[in-house]
């Protein structure tokens, strides 16, 4: 064979006469062997295929936890709320401050309180995480609550965790759904190791710091970005893990185009995987921007211009006038704002995209006042 290459050859061997030689007769196997070999093939690329489909299922639940858990860190003893994150503030419909002191079950119905407590005494006996369902007050929506152990310092604390469970029943529905709310979330999520190198994040973290994969930033500190240095993350970390959660502090994001804005930053303890994970917010806060001498006198000079043509022109006419007017100048200062991320400028306004693609196509007009 050519370059050393090896046949599978199957050989029937018959001896002609009773002293007579033997004839052997081989079979080429070649085609039974490259059946097997795909066969083969195919179950590695199925096991690939499934490994790869659990990871990213590991990694929308990861996500998902950090960008919408209600997570309250609990005093083992007296089974009273220490700290509260906004989705539990948003779940419960009360300011995180107002939280702080009341018993854990106070948000479930009363049929859930003595369940909720029996969950929490259960993972502080045993040491253990332990969850259950339960129905929180006033609502029909049924929840997941899972308790989790762990120490501040001497004292022992439990981190609650609550989702909601209106979500499709079937496994392919469910992992749909949390890649749909992750994928769209506004805010940047990302998920870090315990020394805080960025094991995952989604598509509005990739935005935020102007990259384009995932791949561009796993496995480098999430401070390459963060406007933090290295001793203040060990300060944040170090926190987290006593207090089970952080919130909202604020800093700068530093992006790929050395640009900069100013963000929240807000960190919980994750309690799925196999690792000790940090899952961090990051919220962008939109930075107000002095309008410029210029661009003051060009919009009073454009309202003068308007105003000079009531009694020429009618009253509806003028307010479709005005209207574009201050359309165009509402865009210019929410791209401003948002350093010309038109998609970060729709949300500000409050309008889509598209809008604001046709409000420029529009631009390139003049105005009618301006004829």
């Amino acid at each position: 064979l050519d370059k050393g290459g090896n046949l599978a050859v199957a050989y029937t061997a018959i001896r002609l006469g009773e002293n007579g030689p033997l004839l052997a007769v081989g079979r080429d196997l070649g085609a039974i062997v490259a059946i097997q070999q795909r066969f083969i093939e195919a179950q590695h690329e199925m096991e690939r295929s499934y490994w790869r489909a659990r990871q990213a299922e590991s990694r929308y639940r990861l996500l998902f936890q950090v960008a919408t858990d209600a997570v309250m860190v609990i005093d083992a003893q007296t089974l009273e709320i220490l700290e509260a994150n906004q989705a539990a503030s948003q779940l419960f419909d009360m300011p995180p401050e107002q939280l702080l002191g009341r018993p854990a079950s106070f948000g479930f119905e009363r049929h859930s309180r003595g369940a909720i407590d029996e969950l929490l005494g259960t993972s502080r006996t045993t040491g253990q995480p332990s969850e259950i369902r339960a129905r929180l007050l006033g609502k029909v929506t049924a929840t997941s609550v899972a308790a989790t152990p762990f120490r501040a310092d001497a004292a022992m604390r439990l981190l609650m965790r609550i989702r909601t469970m209106d979500m499709p029943g079937s496994p392919a529905d469910l992992n749909a759904t949390l890649a749909r709310l992750v994928d769209g979330a506004s805010d940047g999520v990302v998920v870090t190791d315990s020394g805080g190198r960025i094991m995952m994040a989604n598509p509005a973290f990739l935005k935020l710091v102007r990259v384009t994969t995932e791949v561009d930033v796993k496995g480098r500190p999430l401070m390459d970005w963060i406007g933090m240095s290295d001793d203040q993350l060990s300060t944040l970390i170090t926190q987290v893990r006593r207090q089970g959660i952080t919130r909202r502090l604020a800093s700068r994001l530093m992006s790929a185009d050395a640009g900069v804005m100013p963000v929240e930053v807000s960190a919980a303890l994750l309690t799925e995987g196999d690792q000790e994970c940090i899952g961090f917010t990051i919220h962008s806060v939109a930075q107000p921007v002095a309008l410029s001498k210029a661009a003051g006198d060009e919009l009073r000079q454009a309202i003068d211009r308007l105003a000079a043509q009531v009694g020429c022109i009618a009253l509806p006419e003028l307010m479709q006038q005005a209207t574009v007017l201050l359309e165009r100048h509402f865009i210019s200062v929410a791209m401003a704002q948002v350093h010309n991320d038109r998609d970060a400028a729709a949300g500000l306004l409050g309008v889509s995209p598209a809008h604001l693609d046709l409000a420029a196509a529009n631009a390139a007009r003049p105005t009618p006042e301006s004829l």
